[in-house]
């Protein structure tokens, strides 16, 4: 075999040797995938608990998203679908990657662990003239909410399941 290698190598392919063939005529060519196992899942959000806290002209919202992975991947997660007057967001206490894109927040990482995004936001706004509606696109295991409203005010959960807790906060996909 050894032979037929030098041969090879000393003799380099003439125009006239080569075979063109079209892309489509080269995939069916090739042997059918073996089934297998399917890769293992990347970066997925664990829990998210979001408080909100409003007074006469200000709604202020601390929201925490963790977020783990079984193979190391990037992650780009919308956290709200809302613009803020004042917004901090850090990952695991430090700085976070996160732009206003398509009017929502999303915060973006290279995840190869558990991870946890922290969103601070105000809205300068009277809740009694302008309702809150929050909208959070990170579909975790387990969420809660907790809401602390001016006397005379009820919050409204909307989502499935949101079932209201005992200690006033709320369970909610």
């Amino acid at each position: 075999m050894a032979s037929l290698l030098a041969v090879t190598a000393a003799a380099p392919a003439q125009a006239e040797d080569l075979v063109v063939l079209e892309g489509w005529r080269w995939s069916a060519l090739l042997p059918p995938d073996e089934p297998g196992e399917a890769p293992p899942p990347g970066p997925y959000a664990v829990s998210r608990q979001i408080a909100v806290v409003a007074t006469a002209d200000r709604i202020d919202i601390e929201a925490s998203f963790d977020f783990d992975t079984f193979t190391p991947g990037w992650l780009s997660a919308g956290l709200f679908e809302q613009r803020f007057d004042e917004i901090v967001v850090l990952q695991d206490g430090g700085p976070a990657a996160w732009d206003m894109a398509e009017g929502g927040v999303v915060a973006t990482a290279y995840i190869d662990g558990p991870t946890t995004f922290l969103l601070r936001a105000t809205l300068h706004q009277s809740i009694e003239h302008i309702p809150l509606q929050l909208e959070s696109y990170v579909h975790a295991v387990r969420a809660g909410l907790t809401v602390d409203l001016p006397e005379g005010l009820a919050a409204h959960v909307q989502g499935e399941p949101a079932a209201a807790l005992e200690d006033g906060s709320w369970a909610a996909h």
